[in-house]
């Protein structure tokens, strides 16, 4: 896998609730800032290749009505980037409940790494990254994860998030 025949593609789960920036992050890091984004119905398949990975994204829609698809896809991966509105303080809350039924779900990995994009860093109301370290309790689980400063808009802390999941998942499940 890799080499010759081009970079190793590995699955990458991309959760969080609507209009959260999933779409916007994937677009961003494919250097597409201003692609018109509406919302996702269900899941879009992307990829883009980055440091030394071909990153094939399940791009989950956040819409209530769909989160729970997100459990069927969330142990076929090898890797999960959850993104949070980091200026949506009200729903903050639906976020945790959500980040951690996914962490529970049956065989989802504990080696799995999980990276979390704070999302949204151009508001002045953005939360900064530790604030979802503590949030979301990231230290108490086993999985290797990490919250990044991001911001769709501006694609400001994108590339470090996914170049320190390239990492993990090298890391973690070598070719």
């Amino acid at each position: 896998m890799g080499g010759a025949f081009g970079k190793r593609k590995v699955q990458v789960l991309v959760v969080g609730l609507d209009n959260s920036g999933k779409t916007s992050i994937i677009n961003a890091l494919k250097n597409e800032k201003n692609a018109t984004v509406a919302p996702t119905v269900g899941f879009n398949k992307d990829s883009v290749e980055k440091f030394n990975l071909n990153f094939q994204f399940s791009d989950m829609s956040g819409q209530n009505q769909y989160r729970g698809m997100w459990e069927q896809y969330a142990t076929k991966i090898d890797g999960l980037i959850f993104v949070i509105d980091s200026s949506d303080k009200i729903r903050f809350g639906i976020a945790l409940d959500e980040f951690k039924l996914l962490l529970e779900t049956p065989g989802f990995s504990k080696d799995l790494p999980i990276l979390v994009y704070a999302n949204k860093q151009d508001s002045p109301d953005a939360q900064n990254p530790q604030f979802f370290i503590d949030y979301l309790e990231l230290k108490q689980y086993k999985n290797p994860s990490q919250c990044f400063a991001g911001s769709a808009k501006t694609g400001v802390g994108l590339d470090q998030g996914l170049e320190w999941l390239s990492a993990k998942i090298q890391q973690v499940k070598p070719k």
